[in-house]
């Protein structure tokens, strides 16, 4: 019996060692260099941008940081007003809109409910839909 339940680990244990290389691999791959909201500043990863109006001065964590990272004097509300107050009105109203839109039609690769992207500050896209349920 016991020789059993060791040949049944095996795929069990195989899976948990390949998890752990690819979590490694994961967290040696640096993040992309995104501009700091408000200054001249880049930054990746867990680091802090330079404190801004916005922030009172505050350093605040880059735009890609981990959401629980805190090693700078402000946080992440320091984050979203910097980037508030450093995003363009028509940066602005892309989030609300969404991206891949000709007058009223969608361009070919887009759909309703793609929105974001923001390539400068390392925003991600947001893929969100509308139903008859509400929106998700």
């Amino acid at each position: 019996p016991s020789d059993d339940s060791s040949l049944l680990s095996l795929p069990i244990r195989r899976q948990q060692q390949l998890a752990a290389t690819d979590l490694v691999r994961f967290a040696a791959d640096p993040a992309p260099s995104v501009h700091c909201p408000g200054s001249d500043s880049m930054c990746a990863g867990n680091r802090c941008c330079p404190g801004t109006a916005a922030t009172q001065q505050r350093n605040f964590p880059c735009p890609n940081a981990d959401a629980d990272y805190n090693l700078c004097a402000g946080n992440q509300t320091d984050l979203v007003a910097a980037l508030l107050s450093a995003m363009t009105r028509e940066e602005k109203h892309q989030f609300l809109r969404g991206t891949g839109w000709l007058a009223w039609f969608n361009k070919p690769g887009y759909y309703i409910g793609d929105a974001g992207l923001h390539e400068r500050f390392g925003i991600p896209s947001l893929s969100m839909q509308d139903n008859g349920q509400g929106f998700r």
